[in-house]
């Protein structure tokens, strides 16, 4: 089975999935990616039951799936978001109105790992009533990096997480599927060096001694929450879909800046780790309506809005080389709000029977904001010599914040955009 999407992208040429840190998670497609941390529409969007998620959420464990559909190209015209680099769409196994059936599963890896999983469901009123429940736990040693600094040497990498799904068919025309998940997971993640050191005081080190070298070690820790409301509905001959969704997530991870622990050389104590949380909380809304088994012409419509709302804050320890290894702390708030409002359509005409024209069209308008202040903290080590003289240091930092690092006219933006396709 496949429990992360390290197996997927070893299935799906053009696809890499990266994971730079415990915290970020980047989606390439045929080499078009954004960092999902940018405030930036994303080239390549997840579709976690035909709703939009972050791809930090999405690179997660992955369980009781029903299937995971690659599509390449533009998907603007069909569905969400507008996808110019293609789209990952995740179906989990749905509840069903007319059989029970489960399991319970168990897997072992030789990184001191386990993963187990479980689900059932069941028709609770037969052909109109379901529900399924799944979960599942993962534990590994991750990358098995050991920290020769600190002396950390039991890496970890922990998730589990929940699922219920209910599907509601009051009749033959209308169905309604209600599904949410949770899942928190922490992960060490101290990094690996290799190299030779010219001083002579750190070891000569290669990739596969997976030895950390940082005076701290690094962590990231998630938790979120999804859920989808999908209706589907024929009426008069055409195919009515409504999706409403909910992502909620916390990211909280600690960085060490000076990996190489350069700062041994120096005389400073200063701390050179930063601390960073990031919230995330976004509704999405779209209806689509399609006509159905028309002989020569068929179409979709549609519309799509989302609210997206992004808050990131961070502690960073930074130390004065010049300055006889002082050390400083900043810290900021980083707020990423976007929202965006789309019409969009899809047509076949059915030319003869072996000719057939397809054309789309979406208009989409966009609204985002973002602001970032940078404040002082305070002096996290003084060198004994400067101490006398801490007050007048820590006022002459002091006056120089806060930074306003994203200036007032640059803080909101708006943009239409139109875009198509025909073939």
């Amino acid at each position: 089975a496949a429990f992360d999407f390290n197996s997927i992208q070893q299935q799906t040429a053009g696809l890499t999935l990266s994971q730079p840190n415990a915290r970020n998670n980047s989606i390439s497609m045929r080499g078009v990616s954004v960092d999902p941390e940018a405030g930036v529409s994303s080239a390549v969007d997840v579709y976690w039951n035909d709703a939009i998620v972050r791809a930090d959420v999405a690179f997660n464990q992955m369980y009781d799936l029903e299937r995971i559909e690659i599509l390449r190209g533009p998907q603007g015209t069909l569905q969400g978001r507008t996808s110019p680099g293609g789209a990952i769409n995740m179906i989990t196994k749905r509840a069903s109105l007319d059989e029970s059936s489960g399991y319970v599963q168990g897997s072992v890896s030789d990184n001191d790992g386990y993963n187990g999983q479980v689900a059932y469901g069941a028709a609770l009123i037969p052909d109109t009533l379901g529900v399924r429940v799944a979960g599942v736990y993962d534990t590994n040693n991750a990358t098995n990096v050991n920290n020769i600094t600190t002396g950390f040497d039991d890496q970890e990498a922990k998730a589990y997480s929940g699922r219920l799904s209910t599907i509601w068919q009051p009749m033959e025309t209308l169905q309604t599927e209600l599904i949410y998940q949770y899942l928190k997971r922490t992960i060490d993640d101290p990094k690996a060096m290799s190299g030779t050191d010219a001083l002579g005081g750190r070891p000569t080190l290669k990739p596969d001694d997976r030895k950390a070298l940082g005076n701290s070690n690094d962590f990231g820790d998630l938790h979120f929450n999804l859920a989808n409301l999908n209706t589907d509905w024929e009426v008069m001959n055409h195919q009515v879909t409504a999706i409403i969704a909910y992502q909620e997530s916390t990211k909280t991870a600690q960085t060490e800046n000076d990996r190489a622990y350069s700062l041994q050389y120096t005389d400073t104590q200063g701390p050179s780790f930063q601390d960073t949380q990031t919230k995330t909380d976004s509704m999405s809304y779209e209806l689509r309506a399609a006509s159905m088994d028309n002989d020569f012409w068929n179409y979709m419509v549609g519309l799509y809005y989302q609210d997206q709302n992004t808050s990131t804050t961070y502690e960073a320890n930074a130390v004065r080389i010049d300055v006889a290894g002082l050390g400083y702390q900043v810290n900021g708030k980083l707020p990423v709000n976007s929202n965006n409002f789309a019409v969009f359509t899809f047509n076949t005409f059915d030319l003869t029977d072996t000719l057939r024209f397809e054309a789309g069209l979406r208009w989409t308008d966009y609204e985002n904001y973002r602001r970032s202040d940078v404040y002082f903290g305070g002096l996290t080590w003084v060198p004994p010599a400067y101490e006398p003289f801490r007050d007048q240091i820590e006022k002459g930092f002091a006056d120089n914040f806060p930074i306003e690092a994203v200036p007032e006219g640059n803080q909101s933006a708006t943009e239409n955009a139109v875009t198509g396709s025909a073939a």
